[in-house]
């Protein structure tokens, strides 16, 4: 399978890689929303590529016990991301990272695939995780 954007960071530095990745993120539309339990994290405005950073502005939505909340997320937007991930967790997937426990020296295995819809709406659901609703008050 095809990795477009890791097989393209082959030999870059880390500050070629972080920027490489930002600008790959700033050429895609914004994905769909993302449901998880339940909470509802869009983006509303983005992504576009600002200053080597991946900038998003994001909505959140907390089920209050009587419909869907629109949290305030104030001064916490725009969200900006360095260096952000392309790859998400995934035991089918065909890129795998190894690591070494350094006191047991057993060596692990992670699967992943490259995914950046999947890792923007992962960060933007982490970067929205803080937040609560107000229990139902509407």
């Amino acid at each position: 399978m095809t990795h477009p954007i890791s097989d393209e960071l082959v030999g870059l530095t880390p500050q070629e890689r972080a920027a490489h990745k930002a600008a790959a993120y700033g050429v895609i539309a914004a994905p769909d929303n993302l449901m998880a339990g339940s909470r509802i994290v869009s983006i509303i405005e983005g992504p576009t590529l600002v200053d080597g950073m991946v900038r998003v502005v994001l909505a959140l939505w907390i089920d209050s016990g009587v419909g869907m909340e629109l949290i305030d997320l104030g001064d916490a937007n725009p969200f900006y991301i360095r260096n952000p991930p392309i790859l998400v967790p995934d035991p089918g997937g065909d890129i795998e990272r190894t690591s070494e426990d350094p006191i047991t020296h057993v060596v692990t295995s992670t699967w992943y695939r490259e995914d950046l819809d999947q890792a923007l709406m992962q960060i933007a659901y982490d970067a929205c995780e803080r937040f609560v609703g107000t229990g139902g008050e509407m």
